[in-house]
């Protein structure tokens, strides 16, 4: 019969296993009341020898039910059922005691050390403490804790639970030696110690410390036969008092010998519980990081394979089985039956590391990496890594796209702008409190000017400027893809649209800026829903029909005529007049006074095999007579024509002949719009200065200093003219 204890508040259920022969037992307080249930269950199985090697005598002398009041104890016979003697769910401890005053300290230690409801404790001999230990292995227990004989039968059972060993100090085998003698009235009692082998060196050392007792050791294993023969030894030396674990002393006294069972003290007990405790605590952080670590290596889309040394597979995870396509988890079979990769052998045996191996596998190719793992610099196996060649092309081809409207990264601010010209640093301090703002800013200015580089510059030097910086550019896209980009779709919006729909620019931006280049460009319809999300700061996809919320701060850029597009009904006044809250006009190069030399110059100091040349005042002077349609991207380009030429000499013949390479189509100012900051020129078709001043107030809603920009003209001037003409 084997006892296993739980608490007396643990639920019955726990204890309760359909088609089991069991009996549950709550005794209650009191020894003489634990003794009637007892010998009552006792009874009821017909023998009270059947208690697992236990007499009768010894049964009735038990002491369990007084140790926990309450006392829930669950009786099982192993002989009568073909199974292990407990079914019991295991608790991370498992503790086997094999005589009862053990059990007894086993049960007062764990309440002092407050982890009763960690221990599952088990009375059992030697025959049923293997059984107790496979169960407690298959049920994942964490540690068992043993003594002796039924420790050392576990561990070399190879089973793979840690054991904590029960020690048997001097002490407990002194307080053990005076109770056999008090068994013996003989003035020189011969005492015997059957124990194992390891107990040997300490018993002869207490023998030299008792002269007048005749102490002889009988080192014994767990076998049965090995401790039958000690017995008969015991017995044929004519010992008084044979002491030893339970299953010896049970033969003992078959043979009319007298005995003594080893008692282990609470010491030994607690020393062993203490140790128990810190396994229990290392298990579970190794447990904790296995499962994180499993969780990842599940969770990677990436095939994964950890072999051993001799190349045999222990571990791959769902990607690894998809991708190879197994329907077995093919754990210890060899690699090589999976797929052939070159080198892994080198691999396993020098540790050479396998990177981007394409490996056909049908037909598909992977593309494989392989590193070996060292313990103490010893190779101990490799792990295995590899992707689908198809899917790492089509991500690229994704990421592509990704970038076609995303456009480059915010990288530019304003110290990149260089430029010292009254008009430019005027234009500089207006983005600059422009950044400050988070209203939609229109950047207007020739081809050229550099709209993107103030664009960029806002952004960096705005309060979203950790956000993200989309840019697109209108004129660049076909106006049938064009919505799509920029407000998304959902799934099956139209033909050819991807199953899983897209995210346009506006997402893309969300908690960020959106530069939209060339804005003049978009038709009417888009035109008519870039105003609603503006206004409404939600975008609705393509045949989507819930509005998404954005929060993206707009800036919009154009070389056109806007208002001139306006009037002639080509670019919606509404949406007009909601980008050019805050208005940006960029001059062109040739109004930049001094500036055209020192972009030259900088220029000139970027390209390697130009740098250090010098310009002289002839060559200057040509630059400065040059019109620059083109403007700053113009002279950049014509620097990099110079660098492309490789001239000794940077004079007035080298950059003229480079500049006019035809010889005779020299472009003059009045080829480029001399003013094309203004909106309002006397070549629109508005030929009253009365009314050209009067729409101006009328598009920036009265601020005169955008109608002053819009006119081309400064704000003094602008106020005289106000004065002037009664307005």
């Amino acid at each position: 019969m084997v006892l296993a204890y739980r608490p007396a508040c643990a639920p019955a259920a726990n204890f309760l296993h359909p088609g089991k022969t069991r009996a549950l037992l709550h005794a209650p307080p009191g020894r003489r009341a634990g003794r009637s249930c007892l010998k009552r269950l006792c009874r009821s199985f017909r023998s009270a020898a059947v208690l697992a090697g236990f007499s009768a005598n010894a049964v009735s002398q038990s002491p369990y039910p007084a140790l926990v009041e309450p006392l829930a104890v669950r009786y099982t016979v192993g002989r009568f059922c073909n199974r292990p003697a407990t079914t019991v769910p295991m608790n991370p401890i498992v503790v086997i005691a094999p005589e009862s005053t053990s059990y007894a300290n086993v049960q007062q230690v764990a309440a002092e050390l407050d982890i009763q409801d960690q221990i599952s404790l088990h009375l059992t001999g030697l025959n049923n403490s293997l059984a107790i230990a496979r169960q407690a292995e298959a049920e994942g227990a964490s540690v068992i804790v043993a003594r002796g004989w039924s420790a050392n039968q576990i561990i070399e059972a190879g089973i793979r639970t840690p054991v904590s060993f029960i020690p048997i100090s001097v002490q407990d085998m002194v307080m053990t030696l005076e109770r056999a003698l008090a068994q013996t009235a003989s003035p020189h009692p011969r005492i015997g110690f059957t124990v194992f082998p390891q107990l040997r060196p300490d018993l002869e050392a207490l023998s030299r410390l008792l002269p007048h007792v005749d102490l002889r050791v009988y080192p014994s294993f767990w076998t049965k036969e090995s401790m039958h023969n000690v017995v008969l030894t015991a017995l044929a030396d004519n010992v008084d008092v044979l002491i030893g674990g339970e299953t010896p002393l049970a033969i003992a006294r078959k043979l009319g010998l007298k005995s003594q069972i080893l008692t282990t003290g609470e010491t030994a007990i607690r020393q062993a519980l203490n140790m128990a405790k810190r396994i229990c605590y290392a298990r579970e952080l190794e447990q904790t990081q296995t499962l994180k670590f499993q969780s990842a290596i599940e969770a990677i889309p990436q095939g994964v394979i950890s072999l051993d040394a001799t190349g045999s597979i222990k571990l791959l995870n769902p990607a690894a089985r998809r991708i190879l396509r197994l329907q077995t988890d093919m754990l210890d079979q060899p690699f090589g039956a999976v797929l052939t990769l070159p080198g892994l052998e080198q691999c396993l045996l020098f540790g050479k590391p396998i990177y981007d191996e394409i490996v056909p596998l049908g037909e598909q190719q992977l593309l494989l990496s392989a590193m070996p793992v060292f313990v103490n610099n010893v190779i101990k196996g490799a792990i295995l890594t590899f992707h689908e060649a198809q899917k790492i092309a089509a991500q690229e081809n994704k990421l592509q796209l990704h970038a076609k409207y995303q456009g480059v990264p915010a990288l530019k601010t304003f110290d990149d702008i260089k430029g010292s010209s009254g008009l430019l640093v005027r234009a500089l301090s207006r983005a600059r409190r422009f950044a400050a703002s988070d209203h939609t800013v229109l950047i207007d200015g020739e081809t050229g000017t550099g709209k993107d580089l103030f664009a960029q510059a806002i952004h960096n030097a705005s309060a979203r400027s950790s956000g993200p910086f989309v840019a697109i550019n209108c004129g660049a896209l076909p106006q049938s893809l064009l919505e799509s980009e920029l407000f998304g779709y959902d799934k099956g919006a139209f033909t050819g649209a991807s199953a899983k729909g897209k995210k346009g620019v506006f997402e893309l931006a969300d908690g960020g800026t959106l530069f939209l280049d060339e804005i003049a460009e978009l038709n009417l319809h888009a035109q008519q829903r870039l105003l609603r999300v503006l206004e409404s700061q939600y975008v609705l996809r393509i045949g989507g029909s819930h509005p998404i919320p954005i929060n993206v701060r707009i800036i919009a850029a154009t070389n056109a005529d806007l208002w001139e597009r306006v009037r002639a009904r080509r670019f919606r006044a509404d949406l007009y007049y909601r980008l050019c809250v805050l208005l940006l006009h960029l001059p062109p190069l040739r109004e930049r006074e001094g500036d055209i030399v020192v972009l030259a110059r900088h220029f000139l100091n970027q390209t390697p095999l130009l740098r250090g040349m010098t310009l002289s005042a002839d060559a200057a002077q040509v630059l400065k007579e040059h019109p620059w349609c083109g403007n700053v991207r113009e002279l950049y380009y014509f620097i990099q024509r110079l660098c492309a030429a490789c001239p000794d000499e940077l004079t007035a013949e080298v950059l003229q002949a480079e500049l006019l390479p035809g010889g005779d189509t020299t472009p003059s100012a009045d080829s480029c719009a001399s003013r094309r900051g203004s909106h309002f020129s006397a070549g629109d078709g508005v030929t009253d200065e009365r009314e050209r001043i009067l729409q101006a107030l009328e598009a920036c809603h009265g601020r005169r200093s955008q109608a002053a920009q819009l006119l081309g003209m400064n704000r003094s001037t602008l106020f005289r003219k106000i004065k002037r003409l009664q307005l």
